[in-house]
Formats: structure tokens, C-alpha cells, sequence
């Protein structure tokens, strides 16, 4: 099928034909300004050092101030090394940033390291906003840990003046910022694991709770793990059995118990928490699963008793 070809800037909803699609990324691509690729990138300050604009820009030079080799992206640099590009991004003087290579590795105890602005980067006219840069590290060297493959542009005002004008870089595409519950490292999100408290009882007995008070069914109203249990006393001391079966017709369970555990209270008013341990393990519960609270051995006046029920998703 033959379809007319748009013009440009033609937002309907028409099929676009395969000439139309050429032409606008065409038109795209050969708006952009592109940066030969750079072995490396340094998104936070190099190794303290020294700036030097040379005449203008060109043959300017980032000196480090002790003798000593370049670590950038938690690579230290080797003297097979030199010659390769560099894109320095993240230091303290924006103005020295730019696209480097490297001249000298530095040796410890002999010689500092020493990066010359690229040739083809190194006047006003060649450095500006919106130029893009990729990190790509040669198969021959160890890649950056934290930038290999990522693609940079550039950020800067016009009129450009090198060593004066502030240069920075912004990363294209990827990335990411972890919400509630999930933690991120590098490209990676993982789920974090938070304790909760899935259920809660304040028992009160002015005689002792040692006569009078009943194991406690509780209703856990989402499927989690039980990991452990917070238990605090007014006074004296007790033990706490915790089963995942209703407790019914006046009989502890005695079969079919998938966990119990088992936690002594400690002394007047201190919080007792016990964990996976106590269970040597952890204890599943599904959504309206039931568990049963036996208090026993209780001792020492105790009248008051909180316990929590703790857990993760």
C-alpha cells in the first residue's frame, strides 16, 4: 500500500510513511553535536590538582599536585594508558571540565599525572552546550565501575570562554531515583526489607496475670513473615509460646504446628524483642491466618503485659 508522505511537523494521526520516518530521523540525528567516544568519565573530583588554561584553552592541563598515578571510576590508571580520552565531569571548578587525555599516569614517589584538554576540545568553538559523549572502555583496559556505557551531554552557557565558563554534564537516558520500599544500586532496584509491626495486645489483670488470662488468638490481616516479637512487662517476669493455629475449645495446639517459639520476659519495664532465632527461622503467615499468644511462667507480680508481633513483607 502507497501512502502520502506528511510534511513536516504534521501531527495527526495518519499513517506516516517509511520516507517521512527517514527523513525526520535523519533530520534528528544531524542535529546533534557528537563527541568521539572517551575511555573514561570522572562524575565526582579527580585527585586534587592543579589547572592550567595554556593560550586559551589549547594545551590546558589538569596537574595532579602529588606524585601519584590517576584513579578515575575506581580504575587506576596505567602508563599503557596514556594517550587514551577522558571526559572529566565532577570537579570542584566546573570550568575545568572538559575532554581530556591523558599525558602522564603518574607514578607514586616519581611523577604526578597529567591531563591535556583533547585537541579537538580545547577552544570556544568546540565546546559548548549539547554535546554528546559516550564512555566506552577499549576491551584492553579494566571499564570504569560506575560509567562504563553511559552517554553524557554537555551543559554550558553561550558565549563559551575555556577555564572561565562553567561546564557540566548531564547523563542521557537511565536514570533512576529508588521510591518508598525499594533500594538502587547502579542500573539495579531491589525491594527493601522493612520490620513491621503486624499485631499488637495490651493484657492488664490487678490480680497478676498468672491467674485469669486466657491464651490470645490473633488475626494477621496480611500475608507476611513473622520474624520475631517485642514483649515488655510492668513488673517481674514471663514466657511468651507463639503458634500458628487458632487456639480452640480451651486446648493449646498440640499438631500440625507449622512454627512456635519460645521468649522469657526480662526485667520491670524493658522491652524484650526476640528474632528469627527464636523461631529458628521465620514463621510465613497468609492473609487472615491465625496465631495463638500463650503467656505461662509468669512470676514476679507482673499485672501488665504489651506484646508486638514483628514482621516483613
Amino acid at each position: 500500500m502507497t501512502i502520502p508522505t506528511p510534511t513536516t511537523g504534521d501531527s495527526s494521526t495518519l499513517a506516516a510513511s517509511t520516507a517521512f520516518v527517514a527523513t525526520a530521523i535523519t533530520n534528528a540525528i544531524s542535529g546533534l553535536d557528537v563527541k568521539p567516544d572517551v575511555a573514561y568519565a570522572a562524575t565526582v573530583a579527580l585527585p586534587a590538582n592543579t589547572y592550567a588554561n595554556g593560550t586559551a584553552g589549547v594545551g590546558a592541563t589538569l596537574t595532579g599536585n602529588v606524585n601519584g598515578p590517576l584513579i578515575i571510576d575506581s580504575v587506576t590508571i596505567l602508563v599503557g594508558q596514556v594517550g587514551q580520552r577522558i571526559l572529566v565531569a565532577g570537579e570542584s571548578a566546573p570550568s575545568h571540565n572538559g575532554w581530556y587525555t591523558i599525558t602522564q599516569q603518574g607514578v607514586v614517589a616519581v611523577s604526578p599525572y597529567i591531563l591535556t584538554r583533547a585537541t579537538e576540545s580545547d577552544q570556544a568553538a568546540e565546546i559548548g552546550a549539547g554535546y554528546l559523549t559516550g564512555v566506552v572502555a577499549p576491551n584492553t583496559v579494566v571499564a570504569g565501575s560506575t560509567n562504563n556505557g553511559k552517554l553524557f551531554i554537555s551543559v554550558a552557557a553561550d558565549p563559551f570562554t575555556v577555564g572561565t565558563t562553567s561546564l557540566t554534564f548531564s547523563q542521557v537516558g537511565s536514570t533512576y531515583a529508588a521510591g518508598t520500599g525499594l533500594t538502587l544500586s547502579g542500573s539495579t532496584f531491589s525491594i527493601t526489607t522493612e520490620t513491621e509491626t503486624l499485631a499488637s495486645f495490651t493484657l492488664q489483670n490487678t490480680d497478676g496475670l498468672a491467674t485469669g488470662i486466657s491464651p490470645l488468638v490473633l488475626m494477621i490481616p496480611k500475608a507476611r513473615t513473622i520474624t520475631g516479637w517485642s514483649i515488655q512487662l510492668d513488673q517481674g517476669t514471663c514466657t511468651i509460646d507463639v503458634y500458628k493455629q487458632a487456639y480452640a475449645t480451651g486446648t493449646l495446639p498440640t499438631t500440625s504446628i507449622v512454627g512456635s517459639g519460645t521468649k522469657p520476659a526480662v526485667a520491670s519495664g524493658t522491652a524484650n524483642t526476640g528474632g528469627v532465632g527464636d523461631w529458628t527461622g521465620s514463621l510465613a503467615v497468609t492473609a487472615n491466618d491465625q496465631v495463638t499468644i500463650n503467656l505461662t511462667a509468669v512470676a514476679g507480680g507482673a499485672t501488665i503485659v504489651t506484646l508486638q508481633l514483628l514482621g516483613t513483607r
